[in-house]
């Protein structure tokens, strides 16, 4: 049996976020000692990791719950639960497609803006010195972090909640 903090290291979590998808009903079976601790086997560290990892597709916590309690109700909800992935699969595959079409579009703007940089920077002929040649390569070294987006819900580690990212604590 696994504690709360025990859970957290396990998966890299909060102890926050254990307790957090816990009383939301995303771990089934969860136990309590007699010092009322939540304690947690095998079982329901694999249950919180599903819980996490379908999080990380998308599926809003309610979706998470409602796929674990067709889960619960045995093989008459396989079509609904395929459904449920299917669904997601297919979105999250759009929104990678919108992202790999961003990205191929950023890439563009910064090719054709190194160029820019270049044609300012390094004389027409190519033959550059040592000192130009460094100057370009800061030049567009800062207009690489200049070209950094703005962080995603991507960017975030699996275990985050949309509370803990928000600053929210209890």
């Amino acid at each position: 049996m696994y504690t709360v903090k025990e859970v957290a290291e396990l998966l890299g979590v909060s102890v926050h976020t254990v307790r957090y998808y816990d009383d939301k009903g995303l771990i089934p079976g969860t136990k309590r000692n007699s010092a009322n601790q939540r304690l947690f086997d095998d079982d329901e560290v694999e249950w919180l990791f599903v819980s996490l990892t379908l999080k990380n597709t998308g599926l809003s916590l309610k979706e998470v719950k409602r796929y674990i309690e067709l889960y619960q109700q045995g093989n008459s909800t396989l079509l609904e639960r395929y459904k449920i992935m299917t669904a997601q699969k297919e979105k999250t595959l759009a929104e990678l497609e919108a992202l790999k079409l961003w990205f191929r579009n950023v890439q563009t703007e910064q090719n054709i803006k190194m160029y820019e940089i270049k044609d300012e920077i390094i004389p027409e002929n190519r033959i550059c010195t040592l000192e130009q040649a460094e100057v370009y390569v800061k030049a567009v070294e800062n207009y690489m972090e200049e070209m950094k987006p703005e962080k995603t819900r991507y960017d975030r580690p699996i275990y985050q909640t949309d509370k803990e990212r928000d600053g929210w604590s209890r």
